[in-house]
């Protein structure tokens, strides 16, 4: 079985469209933060959690349009995604992660992905040749 990584950026900042919600839990946190820890657990809960391992890194370069994550595989393309909701963005994460990790490639097709993993694309990388 492939093993695959969810980077999520935790130096993120709240930027315009994704402004915590007053009821929101992790108040003093970043948006990344909060967003690792919502999908961390909800990944903890699902049936293809031993498919994925979720990891922190301090920055991923896209900053102007936080949150950003990165779904990363070996001989897999690498989808990175930004502009995403702490609060919003979780199911949607969930469902691209499902299909990610059950396509052989990696390559979701564009008309399958959630509407904020087709508005929020930042980059499809193609995959580390072996060796």
């Amino acid at each position: 079985m492939t093993h695959h990584t969810l980077f999520v950026c935790t130096l993120c900042r709240f930027s315009g469209t994704n402004q915590p919600q007053p009821e929101s839990h992790g108040a003093g946190l970043s948006g990344g933060e909060q967003l690792f820890n919502q999908i961390t657990a909800a990944v903890n809960e699902c049936d293809w959690r031993e498919r994925i391992q979720i990891q922190p890194v301090r920055c991923m370069g896209v900053c102007s349009r936080s949150c950003v994550v990165a779904f990363v595989a070996a001989e897999k393309l690498t989808f990175i995604f930004s502009g995403l909701s702490p609060q919003q963005s979780i199911p949607e994460l969930m469902q691209f992660g499902r299909q990610y990790t059950h396509h052989p490639t990696g390559n979701v097709p564009y008309g399958e992905r959630p509407a904020a993993m087709k508005r929020g694309l930042v980059a499809v990388l193609p995959p580390v040749p072996p060796g």
